[in-house]
């Protein structure tokens, strides 16, 4: 019951009813209800937000089996909420289910390294383990890859490969992806020929660029993207209009 009201399943999403039916299954032993009420009150969706009580639901979980739910705990440590500050046991509390291949602890391992504590950070070993994730074709990794090698200043990634990393976490709907996609094709290397966008580039920065419209909740990106949606509708033939907005429309319903 709380899977079909967090997730819409034939009725309106609901995430406060989502959690409260996770927590009466959390109660009956369930270690990924128990996780998932962790989750709810991390975030203070059903009751006010409670650090030390997500804690207790993300130990039994994962004292359960539900290893992943280990480094739920570990950022609690991280971020120093709930709990004194502790970096170094957060990650040797994370580590064991990114090493034994989760995918959702691999991507907490590599934010670990590139956006947690000071003294932990590493972007080396950030890059190792999104790039473990994204073998598993884990969205959210293809996306910080793509971070990552943009913010490298020594040239070793080319922009066709940085554009290849967001646009393949676009390609899976990871959303943040959409407006970095569309971006980094837009800033594509012209044509030596015709001094302009390829075709290729072109079509697909306005396919990003709208899906960021449509899909972002950060209103700089969204003017940003509106910006240079202008740019391109002053170049880009009219008949594209009609075949891209219908691939937009595809990929936005999943078809």
């Amino acid at each position: 019951m709380g899977l079909f009201y967090q997730n819409g399943w034939g009725r309106k999403i609901d995430p406060v009813i989502a959690c409260r039916w996770f927590e009466q299954a959390a109660q009956g032993g369930i270690p990924v209800a128990q996780h998932l009420t962790g989750v709810c009150f991390d975030e203070g969706i059903h009751h006010p937000e409670n650090s030390v009580t997500a804690a207790h639901w993300f130990r039994k979980a994962a004292q359960a089996g539900h290893l992943y739910s280990y480094c739920h705990l570990a950022n609690l440590l991280m971020t120093g909420r709930g709990f004194p500050k502790d970096p170094v046991k957060a990650l040797e509390l994370c580590h064991p289910a990114a090493q034994q291949g989760s995918p959702p602890a691999q991507l907490w391992m590599g934010k670990f390294y590139l956006q947690g504590d000071p003294a932990i950070r590493n972007k080396q070993e950030a890059y190792r383990w999104f790039a473990a994730a994204a073998r598993k074709q884990a969205p959210e990794a293809f996306y910080y890859l793509g971070l990552i090698m943009q913010s490298d200043s020594s040239g070793k990634h080319a922009p066709p490969e940085i554009r290849q990393m967001f646009e393949q976490a676009a390609a899976f709907k990871y959303v943040p992806a959409y407006f970095q996609a569309g971006k980094h094709f837009y800033d594509a290397e012209p044509d030596p020929e015709t001094g302009q966008l390829s075709a290729e580039h072109l079509a697909k920065a306005y396919l990003w660029l709208s899906a960021t419209i449509q899909q972002s909740q950060d209103s700089e990106e969204i003017s940003v993207a509106k910006s240079l949606l202008q740019q391109i509708l002053a170049v880009m033939p009219e008949t594209w209009l009609a075949e891209l907005d219908q691939k937009i429309a595809r990929h936005l319903q999943g078809n």
